[in-house]
């Protein structure tokens, strides 16, 4: 399993369990009858890090919190839930096989969708892991 499989695989889990206010409504792929608010991992990019004494992988994840209410508020308070959750808590995701270097939000965007005026955070998340 790549190290993007293992962290996303241990990443939603942990994000449904730690969310309270998505109600464990973490995706991937989002059903089309899904309710809000809802959280889905997109965009992750992984690239290989190959060191002298050990190889590693410094991964990219961006992640979208949606919310059909009219303010930004629930958007808000989603993604500071996620910040808190991850923000330098690298010892708290436990991802089989690897060991979780760091982990930092790097920043969190929001917008209202201009066509279904719906509340969206992005956060953008940075990992490394290398194996164990």
């Amino acid at each position: 399993m790549s190290a993007l499989e293992a962290v996303q695989a241990a990443l939603m889990p942990y994000l449904a369990g730690g969310l309270t206010t998505v109600g464990g409504r973490v995706y991937d792929f989002i059903p089309a009858e899904s309710q809000f608010p809802y959280a889905r991992l997109s965009t992750p990019s992984e690239i290989p890090i190959d060191e002298t004494c050990w190889d590693r992988t410094a991964l990219s994840i961006q992640l979208d919190f949606w919310s059909n209410e009219k303010e930004s508020r629930e958007v808000k308070e989603i993604s500071g839930q996620a910040k808190a959750l991850l923000h330098e808590r690298e010892q708290d995701l436990i991802v089989p096989g690897y060991v979780v270097d760091s982990m930092m939000v790097e920043g969190i965007f929001y917008s209202r969708e201009q066509e279904t005026a719906l509340q969206r955070a992005r956060l953008m998340l940075a990992i490394d892991v290398q194996p164990t």
